[in-house]
């Protein structure tokens, strides 16, 4: 292989936009550490699935996900999701997929059958350039959860 070729996969083998979707997946595998299924953005789609935020109040006020619904998770209550179909297909989120797959978990265990979390969370979804929405509408603005979290929510395009 010439230098020149080599030194250019070389650059995108060890890039630090690669490397930071690398970390990302790792912490992103590790925060789910499967506790129950995951369902990538690109699935979500054809699922038509109920969207569930297990974000806190201000975090979801900021933006979520179109038609998603605040369950919340520090004050978390089974009594918010008691009436959703038991077998409709549900995928619950938060920043990252800590707290989604604990309250998928919990969901799976109340009896629903087809619950998951989606892998990555409202920072993966953003980052893919997907649409999040407030009150107002289309928003270009995401919670970062704390600072030490900020670093895995990427700039616009």
């Amino acid at each position: 292989m010439p230098p020149a070729r080599f030194l250019f996969f070389f650059s995108l083998l060890f890039s630090p936009a690669l490397a930071g979707q690398q970390n990302f997946s790792r912490m992103a595998i590790k925060m789910n550490a499967g506790r129950s299924p995951v369902v990538f953005s690109s699935q979500l789609e054809a699922l038509h699935p109920i969207l569930l935020d297990a974000r806190e109040r201000a975090e979801f006020e900021v933006s979520h996900l179109e038609g998603a619904a605040w369950v919340g998770y520090n004050d978390f209550d089974l009594r918010r999701v008691w009436l959703l179909p038991r077998d409709q297909p549900i995928v619950v989120y938060c920043s990252v997929g800590y707290r989604s797959s604990l309250i998928a978990e919990r969901m799976q265990e109340a009896g629903f059958s087809r619950v998951s979390s989606l892998w990555g969370g409202i920072f993966n979804w953003y980052n893919e350039q997907r649409l999040v929405v407030n009150a107002s509408g289309p928003t270009e603005n995401i919670h970062p959860y704390n600072e030490e979290w900020s670093r895995w929510i990427h700039p616009r395009r």
